[in-house]
């Protein structure tokens, strides 16, 4: 009696290999994409620490370095809190 290559039953240790091969893939591409993930937000870190340090060394933007106290503006403190 002839067999074809589909009615064979795999051996457990090609199954193991196979699903082992599978998941090693699958992480390698994880780190992969978190790697790049972190690469972008390193840039925009970069990117926006450059741009708030222009920001703040033009006077006309000084003013928005400090936080709002009461003290300065009551109404304005009333409404961003409320």
């Amino acid at each position: 009696m002839l067999f074809s290559a589909w009615q064979l039953p795999r051996a457990p240790e090609a199954i193991q290999a196979e699903t082992e091969r599978m998941r090693l893939t699958a992480e390698a591409a994880s780190v992969a994409s978190y790697e790049a993930d972190v690469a972008v937000l390193r840039e925009l870190r970069m990117a926006l620490r450059d741009v708030t340090t222009k920001l703040l060394l033009e006077r006309r933007w000084r003013a928005f370095a400090e936080p709002v106290t009461p003290e300065d503006d009551p109404e304005f403190w009333h409404r961003v809190r409320c």
